[in-house]
């Protein structure tokens, strides 16, 4: 019966996590991605790196998945994504969702039920965004 097995609160499943794994491993990950040859950027006296051309930009994003992990197999199930994007002024929204939203199923797929494949000097040979279909 559940009264003899109470749902655990958030806050005692990521102590029991912590605790688990003695604040070795992180249960986030974050990271950054910013262009040094673009109209934005400059050379320590201010000159700058790159031309103009329509992809000076930046975009700032940030996700959120909930997932669940079977100890015993490691299979993996993705329960929800909450993804927040600033694009700043979109000239299309319609395309930028799906762009957005397709960056982030092909990330889930190549990063969490994919094996990327790397040869011995390190260089990625997994099959480029045209010829790879998410899960």
């Amino acid at each position: 019966p559940e009264e003899m097995n109470p749902e655990p609160s958030w806050v005692a499943v990521v102590a029991a996590a912590n605790s688990l794994l003695g604040h070795q491993e992180k249960l986030s990950c974050t990271g950054i991605f910013a262009p040094t040859t673009n109209k934005y950027t400059t050379d320590v006296e201010g000159n700058p790196n790159g031309k103009p051309y329509h992809g000076d930009y930046f975009t700032f994003g940030a996700a959120c998945s909930e997932v669940e992990v079977d100890i015993l197999t490691g299979e993996m199930q993705t329960l929800r994504s909450d993804i927040l994007f600033d694009v700043g002024k979109s000239i299309n929204p319609g395309i930028d969702i799906g762009q957005i939203e397709g960056a982030f199923a092909w990330g889930i797929g190549y990063y969490l039920y994919e094996e990327p494949l790397v040869d011995a000097k390190g260089v990625d040979r997994t099959q480029g965004v045209w010829e790879y279909k998410p899960p």
